[in-house]
């Protein structure tokens, strides 16, 4: 190969050291960056799917909790979640209630507040 003045570079998809043709050149070929971003985009998509999906069961949940009459006032207890398999830390957003400020925490169009050690599940 010829020497055009730039150093030689490691490839990032398989390691292997190349001599680049371009300065901003950082894959050995056009093939390796395509599979190398591919890859790298399908491990994000399957963070985010990971996220969306708690978030959606944590929906369902509160959602199952809002629409059965048997749950007074909506109350019900942190262990009572986590047995129906809420996933705490996967919220939407996040505010106070203006009348008592308690935090409410949101999934979606649903959400819950602290009151007497008992979550308190709401809708908008």
């Amino acid at each position: 190969m010829e020497n055009n003045g730039l150093e030689s570079r490691i490839c990032p998809f398989d390691g292997e050291s190349f001599q680049p043709k371009r300065i901003n050149q950082i894959f050995c070929c056009p093939k390796h960056q395509e599979l190398y971003y591919n890859r790298t985009r399908a491990i994000r998509n399957k963070r985010a799917k990971f996220y969306i999906n708690k978030i959606m069961n944590n929906r369902s949940i509160l959602r199952a909790i809002n629409r059965d009459k048997r749950i007074p006032d909506n109350e019900v207890s942190q262990s009572y979640l986590k047995d129906h398999g809420y996933s705490f830390g996967y919220l939407t957003h996040m505010g106070d209630d203006k009348t008592d400020n308690a935090k409410i925490y949101r999934v979606c169009e649903y959400g819950y507040k602290m009151i007497n050690n008992k979550y308190q599940i709401l809708k908008k």
